[in-house]
This record gives C-alpha cells, sequence and structure tokens, in this order.
C-alpha cells in the first residue's frame, strides 16, 4: 500500500515551520526537531536535501539557520516527495529499485496498476504546499479537532 516515508512526513513539517515562522527569521534544524520531537541529525539532513533543490536555502554562521527559497504555492508534494529520496509505488514491483516479484510473467494486475499510479503521480504533482497546508482538519498530540 502507498504510504508517504518518515522522511516526507519530516520535511513537509519542516517547510510548514518555517513557512509559519517568515522568511525574515532563521530557523534550526535543532529548533524545528525539539518543536516535533524529530532527530535532530535526520531532519538535518532533510533539510539540507531541500536545501539543494531550492525549497530551503540554509545560511551559514552565527545567526543562520534556515528559511523558505520558494513560496508554498510554488512546491508540489511530489517534489518533496522527490528531494528527500521518497518514491511512489502501490506495488513493490513499481519501486525504483525495480523489487523482485515471482509472479511477473503471470501477473494480471501490473498493467492496469501502473496505470494508477501514473494516475496518483499526476495528482499529487498538482497538489501545492499552499493547498495541503490549508486543511481544517488538525491532529494534534492532545486530541483530533475538525
Amino acid at each position: 500500500m502507498f504510504t508517504l516515508s518518515k522522511k516526507t512526513d519530516y520535511g513537509l513539517m519542516a517547510i510548514e515551520y518555517l513557512r509559519a515562522a517568515g522568511n525574515e527569521r532563521r530557523v534550526s534544524a535543532r529548533e524545528i526537531s525539539e518543536r516535533y520531537d524529530i532527530p535532530t541529525e535526520l531532519l538535518a539532513k532533510i533539510l539540507q536535501r531541500l536545501a539543494r533543490h531550492g525549497m530551503v536555502e540554509a545560511v551559514p554562521g552565527p545567526s543562520g539557520g534556515y528559511h523558505l527559497a520558494k513560496d508554498v504555492r510554488e512546491i508540489r508534494l511530489t517534489d518533496v516527495i522527490g528531494a528527500v529520496g521518497d518514491e511512489v509505488a502501490l506495488i513493490s514491483c513499481l519501486k525504483h529499485d525495480h523489487s523482485a516479484c515471482e509472479q511477473i510473467g503471470c501477473c494480471t494486475v501490473r498493467s492496469p496498476l501502473v496505470r494508477v499510479q501514473e494516475k496518483l503521480l499526476d495528482y499529487l504533482g498538482r497538489i501545492t504546499l499552499e493547498e495541503l497546508y490549508q486543511t481544517e482538519t488538525v491532529f494534534p498530540a492532545g486530541g483530533l479537532k475538525v
């Protein structure tokens, strides 16, 4: 089943945190990791990947940190998925590593699922982070709010 990885989840959380902080303020990986209880080293690597893909900017130095390099209206969900090294695959044989499948020679569902996956990727590629962050449904640590 299709599931976004923790890396994608953490990347999306970090971008939302940076968006809320505003571009005037530089935010450290430690600040974000403490806010969301994410391992700092892992988040720093994710932020570096997002920076390499032009979504965030890393400012070095004692007063440095991260801020958004692009507006969330310009960042697609698939941009983040790709930047952190995640992939979308409905079934294992559709992964980029071409996971081995013993039924590949007689499989009757791979071809239709390829089409479903293409439609899913197209849909995910149209979702901007602005749209993603506009949701009214929030799932805080303390409970559900709708």
